[in-house]
């Protein structure tokens, strides 16, 4: 089995941010060769976490 890890820094330049890592995620998968699987995407600091949704003005306003 395969196995691959691809880390990503993004920098926050305000308290409440959002980001849309899709590309760097398919972009990430597209470049580890691994055809089947599952990705994990996670966040190092406590302060940080990882909201799974579409990239949509109403959703964004909700979560502000």
């Amino acid at each position: 089995m395969k196995s691959t890890t691809t880390e990503s820094v993004i920098v926050a330049e305000r308290r409440a941010s959002f980001f849309d890592v899709t590309e760097q995620l398919e972009r990430a998968i597209k470049d580890s060769g691994v055809t089947e699987g599952c990705a994990v995407v996670f966040c190092r600091h406590t302060t940080c976490g990882v909201i799974i949704n579409e990239w949509e003005d109403g959703v964004l306003e909700d979560l502000r």
